[in-house]
């Protein structure tokens, strides 16, 4: 710990130079977050009443922390803060605050330190430059009690709270005095970053830092302005989907800019969660995608639905039931089913092991070359674990690269209908491209039914029976299925 004396030395040279009583406190190394809700008159508040203003701002105007640490910008800030909340109505109980610092306020820490020690003897053996409280941290304790007093939310002077008030403080010279860290390395090129900036003051030298460093910086060009915003971290909700068209496509589909069909699969389920969450927007993410005349059926496909900036989030299982029930009534054609609440971490099952998945499918199929009897229909069930070589499908080339790649039908067995027609039931690895196994997509897919069989066919029709995903798991009441 500082000793009292030198503390009182850092503080006067500190208010010497332009620092506000807060900002003086940090330099002392003080880490005791309350010690400076105690410093709240500057130190130029013996200023008579009548002088000018703006001389007055000039001098209350801190050449560290530009004034956001004064009492009267804390309180600013504070009541924008509570109206911004009010009038946004999230229904999140607890708030955390974040403030956005202009890049050159990295310059003057660094600057006031390296004068300290310079002018103030003992200081750097007392007092090291990491130990400095983040300005960050002072500010989120003084602003917090004030933002939580007015909103009737409590305040995570942490960084784990869902929903923040974010503050980006911006300064008029913030471009031009990092400058300095090109004359520190020469060699750099392009706008200088935070990173930049933090790794070239912690990798100079002290006599590098006196030659380049005005010490101590001089008071700020102009005073800072803020915006405030609130934002409330994305949830997730996970489900499973039934699409009973053969017209409708997964998401949104345009091409040129125009609409190919009238509505999506992704709009049907998820324009009622962004009503109901009040949210910004969302994100759409599924265990696969069908083709707009592909039906699936069964247990129904895994997805999860990011809904950005909800207002909306404690949603209990009753309440997701009876929104599911809601899409289900409106939308004949799409039904969902285990509808519920998901972490971000908890998503990544939807992608996970992504060739490892096996999917079943059901395809109506027909001879193009002629009858086929039964039993030769029959012999497709011999071919177990069959490997086939497909290359990018001609249909999707204009979206993917051209790859070749190897597929494995784990089991297919055939169900005649006619002796030109039959179902094929298969079971696949993911990412097999059905259409093309069967028509063999002009020799790309090989071997395909064609080959086997000694024929022409092509498919007529085809549903995703099942996508062997154990997840998200089954909601207790689902009625997903009625």
């Amino acid at each position: 710990m500082i000793e009292e004396a030198l503390r009182l030395q850092v503080e006067e040279e500190c208010l010497k130079i332009g620092c506000c009583v807060r900002c003086a406190r940090r330099f002392t190394g003080d880490r005791v977050l309350d010690n400076y809700v105690k410093h709240t008159v500057e130190s130029d508040a013996t200023q008579a009443d009548d002088e000018p203003p703006a001389k007055k701002a000039k001098g209350e105007l801190c050449i560290f922390c530009f004034g956001v640490l004064a009492p009267g910008d804390i309180e600013d800030i504070a009541m924008k803060a509570v109206a911004s909340l009010t009038e946004a109505d999230y229904d999140d109980p607890v708030f955390t605050t974040t403030l956005s610092m202009p890049v050159c306020n990295l310059v003057r820490d660094k600057s006031i330190y390296v004068h300290l020690g310079r002018t103030v003897a003992g200081y750097t053996d007392q007092v090291k430059f990491l130990h400095l409280l983040p300005l960050k941290d002072i500010w989120k304790h003084l602003i917090n009690g004030s933002i939580a007093k007015g909103s009737g939310k409590s305040a995570d002077n942490g960084y784990n709270a869902e929903l923040m008030v974010n503050v980006e403080m911006a300064y008029r010279g913030d471009r031009r005095e990092m400058e300095v860290i090109s004359k520190l390395r020469p060699e750099l090129r392009g706008p200088v970053t935070r990173t930049t900036a933090d790794s070239t003051l912690e990798s100079s030298t002290e006599a590098a830092l006196v030659r380049c460093l005005r010490l101590p910086p001089g008071p700020p060009v102009a005073p800072p302005t803020y915006q405030l915003s609130c934002l409330r971290n994305a949830i997730f909700v996970a489900g499973r989907y039934n699409k009973y068209s053969r017209t409708m496509s997964q998401t949104p589909w345009t091409v040129d800019g125009a609409r190919r069909t009238e509505s999506s699969l992704q709009e049907r389920i998820t324009d009622r969660l962004v009503q109901l969450t009040r949210s910004a927007g969302v994100r759409f993410s599924a265990s696969g995608r069908e083709d707009v005349d592909v039906r699936t059926l069964g247990r129904g496909r895994p997805f999860v639905a990011e809904l950005t900036d909800p207002h909306v989030t404690l949603l209990t299982p009753k309440d997701l039931l009876e929104l599911q029930r809601e899409i289900n009534a409106a939308h004949p054609e799409v039904r969902v089913r285990d509808l519920q609440l998901v972490t971000r971490e908890q998503t990544a099952h939807l992608k996970s092991g992504e060739e490892d998945k096996t999917k079943s499918y059901t395809a109506l199929v027909q001879s193009l070359s002629g009858p086929v009897s039964a039993d030769k229909l029959y012999s497709l069930a011999d071919h177990k674990e069959l490997v086939i070589s497909q290359q990018t499908p001609v249909r999707v080339l204009h979206r993917r690269p051209m790859a070749t790649r190897e597929k494995t039908i784990h089991w297919m067995k055939a169900e005649p209908i006619s002796d030109t027609l039959f179902k094929l039931h298969l079971q696949t690895q993911a990412g097999t491209y059905i259409k093309e196994f069967v028509h063999g997509d002009l020799g790309r897919t090989e071997p395909n039914v064609g080959t086997l069989l000694g024929g022409t066919f092509d498919i007529l029709a085809l549903d995703v029976e099942s996508i062997e995903l154990d997840w998200p798991p089954a909601m207790p009441e689902n009625d997903g299925d009625t």
